[in-house]
């Protein structure tokens, strides 16, 4: 058995555990593979610190299969160690039911989701109001945090990305209420400064959506927190040039 873990862009850690009959002969019944977080199985029966039961088909000789699940956390962030069991029930008859064991851990920091997940996209964008800052965080690579906002055509608004946890570096989006068309973006505020900000007046009044990403999609998971806030500024204005008489 192989056991993979990685931060998923949703939050918390995706567990991958592939397995493989290597015996002769298929399995002839079906058999429960178990997940555990910080405990080593002790064998058939060990549910203690289980956090995911697969339950499979019999397995044929040769065969090989990829079970996946995802591993939360309530609150924080702390290491988590995960290990696998196969046949966790003992139904399956062999000669050595410790091979079934993963007893090497694989450790990975797990980070709870914010408190707006899942929001990776416009549907299940939720509302930012004015003048009240979201705490959010990247979930995992290539995570992107979506709100949705209602927009006046003739005020001057500001969304800004602020508290970055170290190492990331916001993106910032303002999209059009068709989720795809962008309307104006910003990368880094300064050359000093990885946060994000836009001052802008939207073309038209209507819905709008904020999206944030990293500019390294490889970042997310633990200490991948930012904070997003957007701010009216009021009603817009026209740049009137001075008349200079000489």
């Amino acid at each position: 058995m192989e056991l993979a873990v990685a931060p998923n862009p949703a939050g918390g850690l995706w567990a991958r555990l592939t397995i493989q009959n290597e015996g002769s002969a298929d399995t002839q019944r079906g058999f429960y593979a178990d997940l555990y977080l910080n405990h080593i199985p002790t064998g058939p029966g060990d549910v203690t610190g289980s956090v995911a039961l697969w339950v499979n088909e019999p397995l044929a000789a040769g065969a090989t299969r990829t079970l996946e699940a995802q591993v939360l956390t309530s609150s924080g962030q702390a290491n988590a160690t995960l290990y696998a069991q196969v046949d966790s029930s003992g139904v399956i008859n062999e000669s050595d039911e410790n091979d079934n064991r993963q007893t090497t851990g694989v450790t990975h920091c797990l980070a709870a989701e914010d408190a707006y997940e899942d929001d990776n996209w416009a549907a299940q964008a939720p509302y930012l109001s004015f003048g009240v800052s979201q705490a959010h965080t990247l979930g995992g690579p290539g995570d992107q945090d979506w709100v949705f906002m209602g927009l006046q055509a003739d005020h001057f608004y500001a969304a800004a990305t602020s508290s970055l946890s170290p190492g990331v570096d916001t993106r910032l989006r303002l999209i059009a209420a068709d989720g795809q068309s962008v309307v104006t973006a910003n990368d880094d505020l300064s050359a000093t400064s990885l946060a994000s900000y836009l001052r802008f007046v939207p073309p038209s009044t209507g819905t709008y959506y904020l999206a944030v990403s990293d500019w390294n999609p490889a970042t997310g998971g633990c200490d991948a927190a930012y904070t997003l806030t957007l701010t009216d500024l009021g009603p817009g204005f026209r740049l009137v040039l001075p008349l200079i008489l000489r």
